[in-house]
């Protein structure tokens, strides 16, 4: 069975979107693929993920990699840190290079891109003729249990209340940002909050506990939990990140912020595409009349979950192919 290698790392700083995007690929091709993951000892640490179903190396430098290759071999490559160096060592070997990628920053000589953002198009990159692009929704790469929820065509109401919010803001440092919204929230009518954030001491925020609104905090939740809060909520309040790409599987109405530049962009993208209410910068000192003002919009608007459902289709067959098409 042909080899493919997963090269990526993921720690509390880095975040662990691109390790999620290489796990959900590898798990749509292990049937036809045997897949191994290579960390960076220098990156990620044994303790810091479940176990996974794949045989995993770890390098202390990017040259030891190179040593597992083989002839006919396919390499994924998901990681910040790539670069042109490294990709002409790759190509001095005889195997196959797929670049998952959302930055477009550099020249691409590999055989096949894989981007499920909505900002680049084929004629955005420097590419050699070889690469072939996988580009935009259909290719959307979440954890398995996302995708078996978006096959499975989960149903949603349409918006016709606002008691039960979902807010997730990601990353670290956020918990200035999960006080203010909770004290906006409060004075609005929702009835319930869900707080998905991680190492975060809240307990102050169960303060705002009182007959008329109940706060519920959690943290380091698997795939189908977070499914159940998107599911048993009325809207979210989430980041143009990781967890909104997930949102949209489940098909929830949803108000979306940016904390960084390329996320902006995207952002603006989603909204033209009627998937979400922007909210714009997280960080603006116009936050709380921006997010009263996008709940408002999210009131009158019956057609986010139809348009979420409209472009996300995702199929197995497609990433199959992918790896299939490889020359």
């Amino acid at each position: 069975m042909r080899k493919i290698f997963f090269r990526t790392d993921f720690n509390n700083k880095i975040g662990f979107g691109h390790y999620n995007r290489c796990l959900s690929v590898a798990e749509l091709v292990d049937n036809q693929y045997e897949v191994n993951f290579v960390f960076s000892k220098n990156k990620t640490t044994n303790n810091l993920f479940n176990p996974i179903p794949y045989p995993i190396i770890f390098i202390n430098e990017e040259i030891e990699f190179l040593s597992y290759l083989e002839t006919g071999d396919i390499i994924v490559i998901d990681s910040y840190d790539f670069n042109e160096q490294l990709q002409n060592e790759l190509n001095k070997l005889d195997i196959k290079l797929v670049i998952i990628d959302d930055l477009n920053n550099i020249t691409y000589d590999c055989n096949a891109i894989i981007n499920h953002g909505v900002l680049f198009s084929e004629k955005d990159y420097k590419h050699s003729e070889k690469t072939k692009f996988y580009l935009g929704l259909d290719y959307l790469m979440v954890r398995k249990e996302f995708r078996d929820v978006s096959i499975a065509k989960s149903q949603k109401k349409l918006l016709n209340k606002l008691d039960n919010v979902f807010i997730c803001f990601g990353g670290s440092n956020q918990e200035e940002l999960i006080r203010k919204t909770v004290n906006i929230l409060s004075k609005l009518e929702v009835k319930k909050i869900s707080i998905l954030a991680n190492n975060f001491d809240l307990n102050e925020l169960l303060l705002y506990n009182s007959e008329s609104l109940n706060i519920e905090t959690y943290e380091n939740l698997k795939p189908n939990a977070i499914i159940n809060l998107f599911q048993n909520s009325d809207f979210a309040i989430l980041p143009c990140s990781t967890i909104l790409l997930e949102a949209f599987t489940v098909g929830i109405p949803i108000v979306s912020g940016w904390f960084v530049e390329n996320q902006k962009y995207s952002l603006e993208k989603f909204e033209k595409m009627g998937l979400i209410i922007n909210l714009d910068n997280f960080k603006s000192e116009n936050y709380d009349s921006n997010l009263i003002n996008a709940i408002n919009l999210l009131k009158n608007n019956l057609s986010i979950v139809g348009n979420q459902k409209k472009h996300i289709n995702l199929q197995k067959t497609k990433f199959i192919k992918i790896f299939d098409e490889l020359t």
